[in-house]
């Protein structure tokens, strides 16, 4: 947790205030053959190629909009599942966190998958997740007394509704803002089936998933997968994050580019591989 305090990361727009009440939904949708490609290209995991996507069409957006992003950094969160082997099939979840940091500048996707990766395989050796978890067992439980103000969310005497009604104001890009020991945004990975499904005789064609704001977090990510397909949900306070298309169509560029990338590795791979071919043969004819 030390981190938080000693790396600071940048106070994104959808950062400079509270979340008010509204919500804008854009969805984009990739074939999961598609990122096995990527992976079969660059290694690493279809955590790490969606965890590239949305921090690159973060740092696009950011840039779009003249944010000072030079030698500065965002912070994700990611829910993890910790649950071990011994508990497979049991009730209930095990949840933690990882918060990788990453550059807020737009880089070169081949780069910025690499730097995910080096980031998220960092964190597996130190085991933030487990240590995350370990921390929240530790921590004093809220006594009930003090939940008590909970049961009047959805009541006419909700203090939560005055707060969204009347959000605080929105820090200006022209003054500078405070640093953000926080995080700058939720990436969550749901993984569905990947074969259709029915309801009440109907095929599903589609899942999306809404992701919750809340605080001073403007903006979050749900990436689901569902019958050979992987959606990236974007959600956003329309206040904070006014022109969400503008972060959804920079993922769809950042995911076109490294697909690109990768059927061009792989094609070279396979050129490199038939010459090699080509001169054992020629050398065992000799």
């Amino acid at each position: 947790m030390t981190r938080f305090i000693a790396e600071p990361v940048i106070t994104a727009p959808w950062n400079a205030s509270s979340v008010g009440p509204r919500r804008n939904l854009l969805w984009r949708v990739h074939l999961f053959s598609e990122f096995r490609e990527i992976r079969q290209a660059f290694g690493g995991t279809i955590n790490d190629i969606a965890l590239a996507v949305v921090c690159e069409a973060a740092a696009r957006y950011l840039k779009v909009h003249n944010e000072n992003v030079e030698g500065r950094n965002l912070r994700l969160m990611c829910p993890v599942n910790v649950r071990r082997a011994d508990e497979t099939g049991s009730l209930g979840n095990r949840v933690s966190a990882i918060f990788p940091i990453l550059a807020a500048s737009p880089m070169e996707m081949t780069d910025r998958l690499k730097r995910v990766r080096w980031e998220t395989e960092h964190i597996k050796q130190n085991r933030d997740a487990q240590a995350m978890e370990l921390m929240m067992e530790t921590v004093p439980q809220v006594p009930p007394f003090a939940m008590a103000q909970t049961l009047l969310v959805g009541t006419r005497f909700d203090p939560t509704a005055l707060a969204a009604r009347m959000p605080l104001p929105v820090l200006p890009q022209f003054l500078p803002r405070p640093p953000l020991m926080g995080f700058n945004f939720t990436c969550i990975n749901v993984p569905g089936a990947q074969t259709a499904q029915y309801l009440c005789g109907h095929e599903v064609t589609d899942t999306i998933g809404v992701l919750m704001l809340g605080g001073t977090l403007g903006y979050g990510v749900a990436v689901g997968s569902y019958n050979q397909k992987i959606y990236f949900n974007f959600v956003c306070d329309p206040r904070l994050l006014p022109d969400l298309d503008v972060m959804a169509n920079s993922a769809d560029d950042a995911f076109t580019e490294l697909l690109a990338s990768a059927r061009s590795e792989m094609q070279a791979q396979s050129k490199s591989k038939s010459k090699s071919k080509t001169k054992t043969r020629s050398t065992d004819v000799s």
